[in-house]
């Protein structure tokens, strides 16, 4: 199955989002494991930074949330992956 570990970055525009998002990046930083390269699981970077992570994309001054751990899972192959396993154990997959 597929599975790619390709981060996010999301710019807060929002000022009420800006709240939630440090809340949000001080709870995986306690729970979640850092990433591969020992970088924290998300932290908040300030809009130049966010301009050098992603130069194409326009901040309009805005903070951004980078989660290094956010990944992609090809769904398609996962449900059909999870199909057979459920039938080689004898479970009858209606569709």
């Amino acid at each position: 199955v597929e599975y790619r570990r390709l981060g996010r970055l999301e710019f807060l525009s929002d000022p009420a989002r800006q709240g939630r998002a440090k809340r949000e990046t001080e709870l995986a930083v306690r729970h979640w494991p850092a990433g591969p390269d020992g970088q924290p699981a998300q932290r908040i970077v300030s809009s130049e930074e966010a301009s050098e992570l992603e130069p194409c994309l326009a901040t309009s001054g805005a903070p951004g949330i980078l989660c290094n751990v956010t990944a992609y899972v090809a769904g398609h192959e996962l449900c059909r992956s999870l199909q057979k396993a459920c039938e080689v154990r004898g479970v009858n997959v209606q569709e």
